[in-house]
């Protein structure tokens, strides 16, 4: 996180999040070469965001790659102009700030680039990310497991396991 804030009409917290979509090289299978990424702050799948239930959040995503690009944050209740539906693209070398109220129950949510024509190549290269909605009384009602960070591979504010289903039909 970048910063908190306070929003000043309604008194409640304010995350701000910045998130820089680009290319990046990463080993993914041994003894081979550096495969080619597309995804956000250099990881993919991107940053994983948690965010308390009823505490508001901006996150900035920065396009420093050479496509367009639309974020849309898959189970949130997002007002219109930060939905990331297909045609609201930002385009290389700017950035657009998604607001997300965050009042819905908790659960867990993924980001990823919805661009028009271009969205399943983008998700498929790593532009796609986790955002957890929790709030501590739920949390302790429904047991979950604790220690997030704990089992990760890289460092705590590296990912949960994303598994994903691939179909190539030639």
């Amino acid at each position: 996180m970048a910063a908190t804030y306070t929003n000043t009409t309604t008194g409640k917290t304010i995350n701000f999040y910045e998130i820089r979509i680009k290319k990046f090289s990463a080993q993914t299978y041994p003894n081979l070469g550096l495969t080619d990424y597309v995804g956000y702050n250099g990881i993919a799948p991107g940053p994983t965001i948690k965010v308390k239930r009823g505490t508001e959040a901006i996150v900035r995503f920065i396009n420093e790659y050479d496509r367009p690009s639309s974020i849309h944050l898959h189970g949130s209740y997002s007002r219109t102009p930060f939905d990331g539906w297909a045609d609201d693209t930002t385009p290389p070398g700017y950035y657009k700030d998604y607001y997300y109220p965050n009042a819905q129950p908790i659960r867990t949510l993924w980001y990823h680039d919805h661009a028009i024509g271009i969205t399943a190549v983008n998700a498929y290269f790593g532009q796609a990310g986790f955002y957890i909605l929790e709030d501590d009384e739920t949390q302790e009602d429904v047991e979950l497991p604790s220690g997030y960070g704990k089992y990760d591979s890289r460092t705590p504010e590296c990912n949960p396991i994303w598994l994903c289903f691939i179909s190539f039909h030639c």
